[in-house]
């Protein structure tokens, strides 16, 4: 072996090498479960931003989750992104129950794909010209490669029922990109696209998929502000479902029937003779909210256009029934944060929290800053998650409380000079407010 290829190369900065006891300390440093405030980069901000309209949004860059690009268009920082991922977890469990199975489609997608179901004419399209004059369109949905996908490898009735899902950033050219994340040009999206023999099939994996939708809104603890939602099916069916939350700053309307537990749209309640089709009633609650998802029954509509059929146990060719199935997962987060939220800041459900534990430490003392250190390294060895407000001398205990408060994470922990001299540690839980003190040695176990 070449002795130069062996050979540790030394630190950039500096022409001693680390000792053994230095690597172990700084890989305790950089633990992954274990994060530092000043390692990522989080500026919280005192006052709302002047370009965000909603709560949830002001509440989200103030509290460095995000960052505006421009309307419609964020960037998602370390704590965004975390939030993020914890929602897309949960959704993708719910559709692995379902045994989808989960792809990734391009985003970018060939105009005949769209020209063949006629919708290479939607307005929210952006459309890319390539070399050669070739057209495309970064994609705000994907029937169309779906069908297409599954046309082409669906060949007998043995080969159905199939199901796929994908979690992938979509486009849209919203026209009313101004309510932050609640509607995004650019932004996180779960769909699912299922295939079926006849109607009763698809009606049958139908209620499945939104018995799932149910779990999902209930375990990220918005359950029982959303609702079932009749709506238009647009030019796929006579009328949709979709997921609606009531929330002050969405910007649907839907009318509530508190006897059955289904919301009617208000776009179609008219149509439908202001009675709720399910119990019959007439007695509404009407609300404001935000659509967190929706499933639409698509019949053979796009897997017609491409002529696409199986063959059935007779020999026959038959048409092929398909299903869609979305949640905004970007969208829902900022549904989230509108609903889970108070005067002070974010209030994360710990399922979705970016960490188990915010731990503070008021001063700048160097046994108390060990203290924190130990009690750190045993989080780290537990496997719990930490973020850990090291702004010592940076910022005020005034400051590093209120934005404790502001990020929203479910346990804080305080070390402050009362509390050291006590032996105890001050625990806050942020949803209810209350506070108490648990000896250093207890502290880890009430994780476990």
């Amino acid at each position: 072996m070449n002795p130069k290829l062996n050979k540790h190369p030394e630190t950039i900065d500096s022409p001693e090498y680390l000792s053994g006891l230095e690597a172990c300390k700084l890989n305790s440093r950089f633990a992954s479960n274990i994060s530092r405030m000043s390692l990522m980069g989080v500026k919280l901000l005192k006052s709302d931003p002047a370009n965000e309209q909603s709560k949830g949004g002001k509440l989200l860059v103030r509290a460095g989750y995000m960052n505006k690009t421009s309307s419609g268009i964020y960037t998602f920082l370390p704590l965004g992104l975390k939030v993020q991922q914890k929602v897309e977890e949960i959704v993708r469990n719910e559709m692995l129950s379902l045994n989808s199975q989960e792809v990734v489609f391009p985003a970018l997608q060939p105009s005949r794909l769209l020209k063949e179901t006629g919708r290479w004419g939607v307005d929210v399209l952006f459309r890319i010209e390539a070399r050669a004059g070739k057209e495309f369109c970064l994609a705000f949905t994907h029937e169309e490669n779906c069908a297409e996908y599954v046309g082409q490898t669906v060949k007998s009735y043995k080969d159905l029922p199939v199901s796929v899902f994908q979690i992938q950033t979509k486009f849209r050219d919203e026209a009313r990109a101004r309510s932050g994340i609640l509607r995004g040009k650019e932004f996180r999206m779960k769909d699912m696209y299922s295939f079926h023999t006849n109607q009763g099939d698809l009606d049958s994996y139908f209620n499945e998929a939104h018995k799932a939708y149910m779990r999902i809104f209930s375990k990220l603890g918005i359950g029982d502000s959303t609702y079932l939602t009749l709506a238009s099916g647009g030019d796929y069916t006579k009328y949709s479902y979709e997921y609606q939350t009531v929330c002050d700053a969405g910007e649907d309307v839907i009318y509530v029937c508190k006897e059955s537990g289904l919301a009617i749209n208000k776009e179609i309640f008219d149509e439908v003779g202001r009675k709720c089709p399910l119990s019959g009633s007439t007695e509404f609650e009407e609300c404001r909210s935000a659509e967190s998802g929706n499933i639409f029954k698509l019949g053979t509509r796009f897997t017609d256009a491409y002529n696409h059929k199986y063959v059935s146990s007779e020999g026959k060719q038959e048409p092929i029934y398909m299903a869609s199935y979305g949640i905004g997962i970007t969208r829902t987060m900022g549904v989230i944060a509108e609903l889970l939220s108070d005067d002070n800041g974010l209030v994360w459900p710990e399922v979705i929290s970016p960490f188990q534990v915010h731990a503070l430490c008021l001063s700048k003392n160097e046994e108390m800053q060990n203290v924190m250190e130990g009690l750190l390294d045993q989080f780290s060895r537990a496997g719990i998650s930490v973020l850990y407000d090291d702004r010592h001398g940076q910022a005020s205990s005034g400051e590093m409380l209120k934005g404790a408060d502001l990020i929203g994470i479910p346990n804080i922990i305080t070390l402050g000079n009362r509390s050291f001299q006590k032996n105890v540690i001050e625990l806050k839980n942020r949803t209810t407010g209350k506070v108490e003190e648990v000896p250093f040695d207890n502290l880890v176990k009430r994780f476990l």
